[in-house]
C-alpha cells in the first residue's frame, strides 16, 4: 500500500512540476493511464 501511495504522490509531484500527465504516469511506473487514473480516483 505505502509503495502504491509513494507512486502516486511522485507522479503528481512531476505533473506538478509541468509534466505531462501521461509521462508522469510512466515515469511512475504506471503502464496504462487507465489504472493510474483509477488510482487517483480511490
Amino acid at each position: 500500500m505505502y509503495q502504491k501511495i509513494y507512486r502516486i504522490n511522485q507522479a503528481l509531484q512531476n505533473h506538478k512540476e509541468g509534466e505531462f500527465v501521461v509521462y508522469a504516469e510512466f515515469d511512475s511506473g504506471y503502464e496504462l493511464l487507465s489504472g493510474f487514473m483509477d488510482s487517483l480516483k480511490k
